[in-house]
């Protein structure tokens, strides 16, 4: 059974350079597809996100009559509270990118 490299363990143990070869010259996968389409919907969404941001703290300023600071403190409510959803999606990509390390090692043992 194969041992999941994981960040901060010893390099020796680290993919070798073949096997960022051996997916260089593989077939590009249903699954791959299906990560390059969830992780482009991710980028899409992130940006609109921003993106309406700034023009509903523009819309609401006229119509709650708010002052600098105030809209300050909105734009920065609203960033702060997108945080937790950028660490969960660290935390999600880096277990793929391991289980990717890993899956490659144990193919070239076979």
């Amino acid at each position: 059974m194969c041992n999941v490299w994981r960040v901060g363990a010893d390099v020796s143990q680290a993919p070798s350079a073949g096997a960022f070869a051996a997916l260089d010259e593989s077939r590009v996968t249903r699954f791959q597809w299906k990560i390059m389409f969830i992780s482009g919907m991710g980028f899409f969404t992130d940006a609109y996100d921003l993106f309406v941001i700034g023009i509903v703290v523009a819309l609401l300023k006229t119509q709650w009559n708010l002052t600098t600071p105030q809209v300050s403190l909105l734009n920065s409510a609203t960033l702060a509270a997108l945080a937790p959803n950028y660490a969960f999606l660290l935390a999600a990509v880096r277990s793929l990118a391991s289980a990717s390390a890993e899956t490659i090692r144990c193919r070239q043992r076979s």
